[in-house]
């Protein structure tokens, strides 16, 4: 059995620095600055044996959880907007915030789809002048519910879906990653067999895209076999959002957590099974070992 702790604080990464534009400079220019912390445990086991009766065993197993959490951006910085963009959307996929994982999700989170349009009518605040106001005014039967920020810095919670609305949504870095090996024999047989995984993270799926057509974002291109489940008025319980071209509700151009999926998976790297000829036999023909094996590399993933 090993079993180790670790707290490693890493300090001065590199990172773009915002300057006043009367400093003369065009641009941002990197320094040294952001730090960080991975805290985290690692345990392996293993287990080796001789049993009477030719019996070999050998199992080897590890298990390691991290958490990873930014500490520092510079001073009166909070967070920094990752680069990347999707589709038509003008917000970034990703945050750094001082408090959250490196490079986590960001955007809106959505409850679901609205059923009728009843449920988008109620869906709202009243505003100043006593008059209900629908959160969604663009959205129709069908279109995903977003969740209301009730403390948006833009509006205080009360005003139509915005950017101040966007939240954490997901960590892409693995909390867990695990492996094992086996090796045992029997007489003449032996059997190897080594897998791995990770889960606690989080994939954005950039192939749940819509596509507007030739000339649009991805003109031409297939959707997810799960859009055949959309939402219909013949299918009103789906949570997939109905297809249109037009997307008023911004449905799949919005980074959501509609994108999100699990990126837990398990997977059999290496399964060998061997059979070592008698030595019996090997004097005869004059060889010291012959063994004869079949063996499959990346068998199958559990995902």
């Amino acid at each position: 059995v090993t079993f180790d702790y670790y707290n490693k604080k890493t300090t001065g990464m590199l990172q773009t620095v915002q300057i006043p534009a009367f400093a003369g400079y065009l641009g941002q220019p990197w320094a040294n600055v952001g730090n960080m912390t991975n805290k985290g445990v690692e345990l392996e086991l293993g287990y080796r044996k001789d049993f009477r009766g030719d019996f070999h065993l050998n199992i080897n197993g590890n298990i390691s959880y991290n958490k990873n959490e930014i500490t520092y951006l510079g001073n009166g910085v909070s967070y920094l907007n990752g680069g990347a963009t999707w589709q038509a959307s003008l917000y970034p996929l990703t945050r750094q915030a001082v408090g959250q994982p490196y490079g986590e999700f960001f955007g809106f989170k959505d409850l679901g789809t609205f059923k009728s349009q009843a449920e988008i009518d109620s869906y709202g605040y009243t505003d100043g002048s006593g008059k209900f106001q629908a959160y969604q005014p663009n959205a129709k039967p069908g279109d995903l519910k977003w969740w209301k920020n009730p403390n948006n810095p833009d509006d205080g919670g009360k005003g139509a879906i915005g950017e101040g609305d966007r939240t954490f949504l997901g960590d892409p870095n693995p909390h867990y990653i695990y492996g094992f090996n086996i090796n045992f024999a029997w007489k003449n047989w032996d059997l190897l067999a080594f897998g791995q995984g990770v889960w606690g993270n989080k994939i954005f799926q950039a192939y749940r895209r819509r596509d507007v057509g030739v000339g649009g974002y991805f003109g031409g291109a297939n959707y997810q076999v799960q859009a055949l489940d959309a939402w219909t008025t013949l299918n009103p319980n789906s949570d997939y959002p109905r297809i249109t071209d037009v997307d008023p509700n911004d449905n799949f151009s919005n980074p959501s957590s509609f994108y999100l999926q699990s990126g837990a998976y398990f997977k059999l790297n290496t399964l060998q099974i061997g059979y070592t000829l008698p030595k019996s036999l090997l004097s005869v023909i004059k060889f010291q070992t012959i063994r004869i094996f079949a063996s499959a590399t990346n068998l199958f993933t559990l995902s």
